[in-house]
Order: C-alpha cells, then structure tokens, then sequence
C-alpha cells in the first residue's frame, strides 16, 4: 500500500478558530476532495461548506499563535495570506509537503499545515403558503452548484486535451471532484446526468432530424456528404493534409466557417466553430468543436479528446463572461479515418457530455449501397440545421448566472384553464449535481411547484391517489418541447409538473402515526390493479400543517403485472422478495416495503 501524507488542518468557523489541530492521514495518491471528505466526516459539516486553503507562508501544526497573527494582520480575510484550492482533483503530495507514517513526527520543518473555511448554515424559515422565501434563492443547493462551477472553471495546471485524453490520466482526472459527466468513471464515483436533450432543445431537434428516415436531405449535401466518405475511407498516412481536406468538405456541408483558435493556455482544438455573439455578453461562442484522428486507436479516443477542448475552451477566462451567462451548449465532432461520432456537451456546474451517436461508418465499403450516403448525410443536415439554432440562441437573451444551472424549458400547459403557465427555476431537489432531475420552481402568482423529468411516469396511479387527498395535485404530465422537432427528440421523456408539498419526510419516529393512511393507500391502489414500487420513506411526506400524508415519486407506477422495475437498481436498499431489475412490480412489492417502515 502506498505510503499516507500526515496533514494538519486548522479549522475556522465563522472566524473561529476550533481549539484542535486536525491530523489525517491522506494517501499520498489521494485527491484533496479525500482530504474535503474527511474532514466533512470529522466536523459533520456538508462538503459543500468546505473551502480548503493552502497559506502562502509556511504554517506550522503548532502555529495557533501565528494564524491569529495572520488573521489580525488582514481583518479576518483568509483569501489575503491564502490561496484557495478550486483543483480538488490535485495529489494531496503535490499540495503539502508532509512526511509519510513511517515517520511518527508531527514536527518537521517542511510540513505545511492547511486551512479549512466552514461556511455557516442558514437558519431555517418556515415557508409560507403564498410567497417564496428569500433563502430559496440563496439556498445551499445554489450554493452548491456554483461552488462546483467556480472550481471547474478556475482549475490550474489542465493538461492539455491531447495528453488529458490518454487513459491514464483520463482515469486519474474522472477520479477528481472536476471530472467530466460523460459516463467514464473510475471507483464508484458514477459519471451519470440528465440526458442534454432535456437541457437545450438544439441537442433533441438533431436526435429527432439525425434518424428521421422522412427527412430528405438537399442534394448538396448528399455530394458534399459523398465526397467526405470517398476522402476518410482513403488509409490516412498524412494526418495534416486529411484534416485540411475533411475541413474544407465540414465547411461546405455545415455551411459554417471552421477554423482553429488558440487558448490563453496555447492549446487548441483540430477545429472549432466560432459565433461572435451580437449582444452583451460579447464574446465568441463555440458552436462546435472538431478532433480528427487518422484512424481509430491513433492517440486518444477522439471524443474524449473533444471533451477536454470543450473543457478548456468554455473554462479560458476570455469566455468568463458568457460562461457565466449560459450552460455554453456545444456540439463535438469526432473523426477518425472512416468513422465518425457527434456528441453534445453543456457545462451547468460541471461540464456534461455525451454521444448523440453511435460511430458512424463513413466508408465507401458497399456497392449499390447510396441509401448509406443518404443516411449520413441526414446526420449532417441535422447538425447543419442545428448549428444554425445555436447561433440564433448565443444571439438572444441568455439565461443569467442563476437560470444557467437549469433546462430551458421553463412552461406548462395547464389543461384546466387552458393556459401556458411559465415558471422559473429555484433549486434542485434531493440532489446538486448533474444527476438531479428534480428541481423547485416558482410559477408567476409565486406558487411553489416540483418540476421533474422522467422516462416514464405512473400518472393514472398519482391521479387516483391526488384525488382522494393522499398525493400532491398533478398539473401536467408531457413533452418537454411541444412544438418543432424537438418534440420528437426526447423519446419517451416526458416533464412532470406538481404541487410542492410542505412538509418533512417519514421518518421512523412518526412511522406508527401513518399506518392507517398508508394501509388505506395499499387498499385504494389494490381495488385498481395498481402498485407503485418505490414505498420508502423519502418518498412519503407529512404535511406541515394539516399531518396528511402524501404519496410522491410515481415514476415506476402503474397497472400490476405491466409496470416494471427500471434496469440498475440500487444494492444498497432492501427490495422485498421478487424485486429485481426489469421485473414487474407486484402489490405484494408494495404491501411488503410498507410492512418493512414498522419494524
């Protein structure tokens, strides 16, 4: 086993300093997030709250005098002797100089004591039934998602895309707290997010146009589509001279001008498609970004090294001000020899990507085989068509700085009076990361409602039970985008819109309160051949004022013996017996997990 790195952490809360040195033993592979998450255990703050420093002068594991020295010097402000630590994802080696646990001393002159900021916590307001407030808006769980940016966005020292993309060091960078959203991971850190398409609907109007077999592309693109198969399917010796070529056909075919462009860092993708914006913020988007490679296995996976361009693109400080203005959608184009993959990338608190195709095959293999053509170059259209909304979209009104974080799709049709109800978003709910599909949102008379999205949804099972008091009422269950060929391009996900509910989770001190109603819940969806799977106490709520229970999450409910349980279900929850991946859902299911909250 490698050898640990002793470290000591003295530790502030609202400018107190706590009376004890903290001592970990960090390995020394280890990233500063492990070193974030130890003392989040110690302390039992959330990791949110964290702010790790390194001082710019040497502080010893003794020097309590010292730092109060420090902190007097500069009122208290740690950024004036300190600098902040926003590359987690650094060896904690790299970052003090400790000595390893073979060494018992705590003493030595090059041991560099560290410093932890605990932000405070909020008091908590009860919320009114009429108005949102105010800590919703400053909420942790914004909070949060713009720790994560800032720290993507200000990390030092990026590898370049090229070398970032090799598998070691792609392995240790998905291992950090900066890693990409991508589906690559390392350990048991999933790199799993919300589909794009639910984000921008640019990404769901090309998955709609791309595989449309109605679509018929013009016949210019369709030569122009030939030509770049008959060039890629040459063997590519010269790698220089095959992008120039392939650039000049991408040029014609997008009808967008390709060039290369250079990051404060000197580093560049092969291509890049620049927009220069025609309102404030001025700055230069990038529509999409180019890798080319002459043949697969030549260097890193092309994709992924246009994961990184976009990365170091879109976190360059000349891009700061439209950065923080919109999740920065872009498309990435990869390339290598005769095979071709399109991906879309958003960077909310972290940066997303993911595969809108599969590789496609551009050689020229079959004869009487032109459907082949016409097929890719649908997928050119497609992103042709696209490219141009997403210049008309950095051309229009931005989100701004808090909406960033959160899908464009901010309406409902409300089917009882008939009108389209616009929200704006205010939080993610149970989780602030690119994982979380549910968000609290604000509609115009300052209603609270839960916005979600889903694959499926059990919306006949959440009726019944809304009508007899024991769900939140359901306002509107469908497309994401109703309107263009982004409605056909989210395949079977849908947005769910619902009452907030005010109140807490079952826990198991109010467990015996809630038998009847959770029995008369069983017997209610029993008498319809319903179920619903997913009985768990986050998932029933106690109203604050009236103690009604409420039924949520019905995103596997439906009708016994065709709903379904969804494929990865979680190992670390007890199901009751028969509960498996893709099995069906059975009342008994729902009886048992009921009986498991009494025990």
């Amino acid at each position: 086993m490698a050898p640990a790195v002793k470290v000591a952490v003295f530790v502030l809360k609202e400018g107190q300093i706590f009376k004890k040195v903290m001592h970990y033993d960090v390995p020394r592979d280890a990233s500063a997030s492990a070193l974030v998450e130890m003392v989040s255990n110690t302390t039992r703050e959330g990791q949110h709250a964290i702010t790790l420093l390194k001082p710019n002068v040497h502080l010893s594991p003794q020097g309590f005098e010292r730092l109060r020295e420090l902190l007097d010097i500069h009122d208290g402000d740690l950024k004036a002797f300190c600098q902040v630590i926003p590359d987690e994802e650094n060896p904690i080696s790299g970052i003090v100089q400790a000595e390893t646990t073979s060494n018992r001393s705590h003493h030595d002159a090059r041991n560099t004591a560290l410093i932890v900021d605990i932000e405070p916590t909020r008091p908590a307001r009860r919320v009114s039934r009429n108005t949102v407030p105010q800590e919703v808006h400053r909420d942790d769980g914004i909070g949060e998602l713009e720790k994560a940016f800032e720290r993507v966005r200000l990390e030092k020292d990026r590898p370049t895309p090229s070398v970032s993309a090799q598998p070691p060091k792609y392995a240790q960078f998905q291992r950090g707290p900066t890693a990409i959203f991508d589906g690559r991971y390392t350990g048991s850190s999933l790199r799993m997010a919300i589909p794009i398409e639910l984000y921008h609907p640019v990404f769901a109007a090309f998955l709609a146009d791309a595989f449309d077999q109605n679509i018929q592309p013009p016949e210019d693109i369709i030569c122009q589509t030939a030509k770049i198969m008959h060039v890629t399917s040459e063997i590519a010796t010269a790698e220089q001279q095959q992008q120039r070529v392939t650039r000049e056909f991408l040029v014609d075919i997008l009808d967008h001008g390709i060039q290369q462009i250079v990051n404060s860092n000197k580093t560049s993708p092969d291509h890049f498609a620049p927009h220069a914006c025609r309102m404030a913020p001025v700055s230069i988007a990038a529509l999409a970004f180019f890798e080319e490679k002459p043949e697969l296995g030549s260097g890193g996976e092309g994709s992924v090294q246009g994961s990184f361009s976009y990365l170091k693109y879109w976190a360059d400080k000349p891009q700061e001000r439209l950065t923080k203005s919109s999740f920065c959608p872009s498309f990435i184009v990869s390339i290598a020899g005769p095979w071709i993959v399109i991906s879309g990338a958003i960077f909310t608190s972290r940066v997303i990507v993911q595969r809108l195709t599969d590789y496609l095959w551009l050689g020229h293999a079959r004869m009487i085989d032109d459907e082949h053509t016409i097929r890719i170059a649908r997928v050119f259209y497609a992103l042709h068509n696209t490219l141009n909304r997403l210049r008309d979209y950095y051309d229009g009104q931005l989100p701004g700085p808090k909406a960033r974080f959160f899908p464009l799709a901010t309406s409902y049709f409300d089917e009882a009076t008939r009108k389209e109800i616009e929200f704006q978003y205010l939080k993610p709910l149970k989780s602030a990361d690119p994982s979380c599909t549910t968000f609290l949102a604000q509609t115009g008379e300052e209603s609270l409602i839960v916005v979600k999205f889903v694959e499926r949804y059990g919306r006949e099972v959440h009726n019944l039970l809304a009508s007899k008091g024991y769900a939140p009422k359901l306002l509107y269950c469908g497309d994401v985008w109703r309107t263009g060929p982004e409605q056909r391009g989210c395949g079977q996900r849908m947005m769910v819109v619902m009452e907030f509910v005010r109140g807490v989770a079952l826990d198991a001190e109010k467990a015996a309160s809630v038998l009847k109603p959770l029995e008369d819940v069983l017997d209610l969806m029993k008498q319809h051949n319903m179920v619903h799977g997913d009985l768990r106490m986050p998932n029933i709520l106690i109203e604050n004022e009236s103690g009604d229970v409420k039924i949520i999450d019905f995103d596997w409910a439906g009708m016994e013996n065709i709903a379904r349980y969804p494929l990865h279900l979680s190992p670390d929850i007890a199901w009751p017996d028969g509960a498996a991946d893709y099995s069906y859902i059975q009342s008994n299911h729902d009886i048992e997990m009921v009986g498991k909250l009494f025990k």
